[in-house]
Formats: C-alpha cells, sequence, structure tokens
C-alpha cells in the first residue's frame, strides 16, 4: 500500500510540473501574439534559461520589440557560445545591425552566416529559413545557391521557387521549375505538380494557362533547340492550355527527329480525342498513316474508325455519302482486324452493328452480326457484356422488348457494382417505362440516382422526374401512357408518330402534368425528322417558360448546335451556349457546352 501511494504520489506531481510549464509557454505565446512585449519578455525569459534553443527566436524578437538592442546583442553572443560555429546567431546579429541601419555590418554578418553553413544542407535550410523569417528573400536565396555551389547533386530549385513566389516573382519561380527539369528529365513530374500548385486557379491565366509559363519554356528552346525535356515540356503544356494543335506540330517534331515511328503523335491523338479536338486528331491519323512500319498502325486504325463514328453520330443530318464512309471504313476494320479479335473486335462490330440500325433501319443485318459473338470462347466477360448492350439497345429499335429486357438483365446481374452494370439497369427500367410498368421503372430509377456515373445518375434522375410528374396523383396516367409511346416508337425512328402521340396529350386530357417533357421531346423529334424551323421555334422559347426544367441545359445545347450547324448562326449559338454555362454551371453537359464554344470562338487550336 506505501508503495502505491508514493508512486501516485510521484505521479501527480509530475503531472502537475508538466501542466504548470505548459500553461506557462501558452500564457508567453498569448501575450506575445497579442503584442504585450513587456509582459512576453518575463516568460521567455525563464523559458530560455530552461530551452535556449527552442526560445531563442521568441525572445530575440521580443527584445528587439521593445527596442532592447543591447540585451538582442549579449543574447545572439550568449547563443553563439551555446551553438558553436553555428551560422544563426549571425542572421540574428545581422538584424541588429539593420535596424541600427548599418548597412555594411548587415551585409557582412548575413554572408558570414551562409559560408557558416560550410554547404551543409540541414545548415543551408535552417539558415535560409531563419533568413525567411525576417523576409530577407535575397539572402534566403544566396543560401541556396551557396548549397547549389557545394552540393552540385542537390541544387535547390524547389526551395528557390517557392521563395519567389513569396516574392511574387512568378517568372523566376517559373524559371526555378524549368531548371530542375533540365537538370534531371525525373523531376518532370514533380515539376508539374509544383507548377499547378503555385500558379493559382484563374480561369483564364492559373495553372498552366499563365502565359509567362509559354513564353519561358518558348525562350529556353529557341536557347536550347536540342532539349528533349523542354520541348516534351511544353508538349504538356500546350495540352493544358488546350491548344492541342501546337502541341501535335510539336510532338510531330520530336517525333521525326527521334526516329520515334509514331509514338509521341499517337499520344497526341489520344488526347485529342478525349478532348473532342476532332481536327487535330485526324492530322495526328494522318501522319500515322505515312508511317508503315509504325507499331501503332493497327491501334491508331481503329482510335480513327471510333473517331469517324463520333464525327457522324454528332451531326443532325449527315449526308448519305458520309454514312457509307464511314460504313466502308468498319466493314474494312472488321476485315482487317479479325487476327486482334479479342482486343478490337468488339467496339468495331458494335459501332458498325449501330451504322447498320439507326442509318440504314436493318436492324437484321445488325442483329446478324452481334449475336454469333455471345458464342465466342474469344472474348471475356467486359467484351461480352458491351455486344449484349448493344444488340439489347437494336433489339428496343425492333421493338423486340422483352428480348432487350433479357439482356440488359444479365448484364446488369453480372455487373451490379461496375457502371456498365448501372446503365444496363436504367435501360431495363426504361424497357418497363416503355411498357406502361410506370411504378416498376421508377423504382429502379430511383435506385440509379447514385451511381457513380454521372451520365447515368442524371439519366435516371430525369426518368423519374418524368413518372412522377406524369404519374401526379393518379397511378393510370393517361398523358403518361401516351408519352412513354411516343419516346418508344422514337427509338425505332418512327419520327411521325412520335409526334402524333405527344400532339395528342393536351387534346386528349385537359390538364397535362408534363408540358416541359412533352414540348422538349416534341423538339427532340422534330429535329431528328429535319423540321429544324419548328425545333428552333419550341427550344428558342423553352427556357424562358421552364426554366428549372430538368431539360433545360439539354435544350440550350441542342439549341446552339441546331444554329450553328443548321443555320450557320454562330454568334447566336455561342450566346445561347453562354447562358447554358451561366445558368446551369452544374449540369453534366458543361464539358461539352465549353468544348462546342471554344470551337466556335475559334480559341481551339489556331489550326489551319
Amino acid at each position: 500500500m506505501k508503495k502505491f501511494f508514493w508512486v501516485s504520489y510521484f505521479l501527480f506531481f509530475f503531472k502537475f510540473i508538466f501542466f504548470s510549464q505548459t500553461s506557462i509557454e501558452h500564457s508567453a505565446i498569448a501575450h506575445y501574439q497579442k503584442k504585450e512585449f513587456d509582459k512576453a519578455e518575463l516568460f521567455f525569459e525563464n523559458l530560455y534559461k530552461q530551452d535556449p534553443v527552442r526560445w531563442f527566436d521568441y525572445l530575440f524578437r521580443t527584445l528587439l520589440a521593445l527596442q532592447k538592442t543591447d540585451e538582442a546583442e549579449k543574447l545572439c553572443k550568449h547563443q553563439m557560445k551555446i551553438l558553436k560555429n553555428s551560422s544563426l546567431p549571425n542572421v540574428y546579429l545581422a538584424q541588429i545591425q539593420k535596424n541600427k541601419n548599418n548597412k555594411g555590418k548587415y551585409a557582412e554578418l548575413s554572408e558570414k552566416a551562409i559560408k557558416l553553413t560550410d554547404g551543409n544542407d540541414f545548415f543551408i535550410r535552417q539558415t535560409a529559413e531563419a533568413f525567411l523569417k525576417f523576409e530577407e528573400f535575397d539572402f534566403a536565396i544566396k543560401t541556396y545557391d551557396f548549397g547549389a555551389k557545394k552540393n552540385p547533386h542537390y541544387p535547390y530549385f524547389y526551395e528557390k521557387a517557392d521563395v519567389y513566389k513569396q516574392t511574387g516573382d512568378i517568372r523566376a519561380m517559373i524559371n526555378c521549375y524549368l531548371d530542375a527539369v533540365e537538370f534531371r528529365e525525373t523531376e518532370m513530374y514533380n515539376v508539374q505538380m509544383h507548377l499547378g500548385n503555385s500558379l493559382g486557379y484563374d480561369e483564364h491565366a492559373g495553372g498552366f494557362k499563365n502565359p509567362i509559363l509559354k513564353e519561358e519554356l518558348y525562350k529556353r528552346i529557341q536557347q536550347k533547340n536540342t532539349s528533349v525535356v523542354l520541348i516534351d515540356f511544353l508538349i504538356f503544356v500546350l495540352n493544358q492550355q488546350k491548344e492541342f494543335y501546337g502541341a501535335f506540330v510539336q510532338a510531330k517534331a520530336l517525333d521525326k527527329r527521334l526516329n520515334e515511328n509514331g509514338l509521341r503523335v499517337f499520344n497526341q491523338s489520344k488526347i485529342c480525342l478525349e478532348n473532342e479536338d476532332y481536327t487535330t486528331a485526324r492530322l495526328c491519323f494522318d501522319y500515322l498513316a505515312t508511317l508503315p512500319q509504325s507499331p501503332f498502325k493497327e491501334q491508331s486504325d481503329i482510335l480513327k474508325g471510333e473517331m469517324m463514328y463520333k464525327i457522324l453520330y454528332a451531326k443532325f443530318f449527315p449526308k448519305p455519302e458520309e454514312i457509307n464512309e464511314v460504313i466502308r471504313y468498319h466493314e474494312d476494320l472488321k476485315n482487317n482486324y479479325l487476327a486482334y479479335s479479342a482486343t478490337y473486335l468488339p467496339d468495331i462490330l458494335c459501332r458498325l452493328a449501330s451504322l447498320y440500325s439507326d442509318y440504314k433501319n436493318d436492324y437484321g443485318a445488325a442483329i446478324e452480326l452481334l449475336e454469333p459473338l455471345l458464342e465466342s470462347p474469344n472474348f471475356n466477360a467486359q467484351a461480352k457484356a458491351k455486344i449484349k448492350m448493344k444488340l439489347a439497345d437494336i433489339l428496343v429499335q425492333s421493338g423486340n422488348l422483352w428480348d432487350a429486357s433479357l439482356l440488359y438483365g444479365q448484364v446488369d446481374r453480372d455487373f451490379k457494382n461496375d457502371m456498365i452494370g448501372h446503365e444496363a439497369k436504367f435501360k431495363n427500367a426504361k424497357i418497363y417505362f416503355y411498357a406502361g410498368e410506370f411504378r416498376f421503372a421508377k423504382s429502379q430509377a430511383d435506385v440509379l440516382k447514385g451511381s457513380t456515373s454521372k451520365l447515368t445518375a442524371n439519366d435516371a434522375l430525369e426518368l423519374s422526374l418524368i413518372i412522377s410528374d406524369g404519374l401526379g396523383f393518379d397511378s393510370i396516367s393517361g398523358p403518361l401512357q401516351y408519352f412513354a409511346k411516343a419516346c418508344l416508337v422514337e427509338e425505332g425512328r418512327k419520327y411521325t408518330l412520335a409526334v402524333q402521340y405527344l400532339d395528342s396529350i393536351p387534346f386528349l386530357f385537359k390538364e397535362n402534368p408534363m408540358p416541359d417533357h412533352v414540348m422538349f421531346k416534341k423538339a427532340v423529334i422534330l429535329a431528328n425528322s429535319g423540321d429544324i424551323p419548328k425545333a428552333i421555334e419550341l427550344l428558342a422559347s423553352f427556357t424562358e417558360k421552364y426554366p428549372h426544367s430538368i431539360h433545360a441545359d439539354n435544350a440550350c445545347l441542342l439549341l446552339a448546335k441546331l444554329y450553328n450547324e443548321k443555320l450557320e448562326d454562330r454568334e447566336k449559338s455561342m450566346k445561347v451556349l453562354e447562358h447554358l454555362m451561366d445558368k446551369y454551371p452544374g449540369s453534366v453537359l458543361i464539358n461539352s457546352a465549353r468544348s462546342y464554344y471554344r470551337n466556335l470562338r475559334g480559341e481551339k487550336n489556331n489550326q489551319p
């Protein structure tokens, strides 16, 4: 018992001492922060006696604030005895001379502090940080420069860049980072990361859009035109600034110079495709076509087919010769790349099947193309899921809803937690919607509102709202039945019948619980059927009538495309896109709208 008592006593005693000490430290710092330096001095003097290294800076600054210069000088000399040959006391002594306006002595002590580091990395950093505490930026840079001379394997580029950032000298900061890239090519990623964090986030001139970055890069390249790493970095910056044509020019020149047989240009083509810059992507593919021995020929042919397909589907009414060109290209791909079936063929055949069904209304040929693939042992589960999805889409178009539902259900079951599984579940919900099973369709759509695929989540939300608005308090809503029929026949491109179903709604029902859905759907069908004037008339008034409709952003983008592609009115198209970007910044279409807007503004690449 006695032993336990003494142990408890000592534990309590030391705990009391610890908390007392912590309280003193907090009080000292609190007085210092409130600029109550006379009170802080008493605390810091006692703390300095206990730990002179830790509390030296606080006590020195307090004495300087109280204009006790002599005491501050004595403190520095005392610190020199404790830290023999240390550079730090000289940094502080220099501040005293600066306050006395003794510029010569101030510079002499500062230079002495730097030399005392003797190039030791720890002391270099410690001394530079001490200078920075007093905002002595020039001497901090000199310290790092001295360290770089003593340690040529590590020239302190990042540390110097941080100092220049603090002074607001962006050009010098950028040049430090570029020095790092030139010093060692493996620094490229680190430099990209630091620059991204350091250049700010201004929409027009922030980050890699900062014009100084490109200026300094071009200047260096002109001086050192043999530097591959700088040109590589320039290509990266141009891509970040969305100047894909400029990036292509640099990539092609480097590819030729290094005999890389298409490597950089192929990588550039993928970047262009991802950013929907099809004009520059085509230039990339044209260049790759001149390299018959390139290891990227097959992949570039496949990507070119994907690009042609996307361009075709982006047009409202492509010409027959344009359609036939894309179909022929894909048929050639099918015949040429059977040897690569496991890798490329599923995508090629899915696109070709879409072309047959969408532009030729030849559902039989499309189905015949895809069905044998499901029995092939050459394709993995993911490839077969894509094939099933495309086959199901075509079955819906041809009117075989429940065969399509079976395929969607299989993909949903096999890929429950994947994006393709979510898409399959949504498309299956639409089948139940077409069939008039509205409650079940809505329950499935509601599950998908939280999908990891933003597009699927948005489509699911739209379907759920359409059903909610259409049903209201009536579980067998007539207007919704007609709307669903219009959507189904639209899938099969029976546009006249689809419009008739929609027009029947206001005639057959006194109250239309879903006027915005009907109006937007009719505008889409009219646009697809070729009645552009009526489509534009509906879309132009849509956002005025229904500014908060879930279709408002879609209506803006569709209207902008019709103005530009059908009426060739670029100015009106740009105004509509500006309205979309201003009023609906959270839209899933915002990136497409910005890309389309850049193209219209001629900002894209300054291409020929």
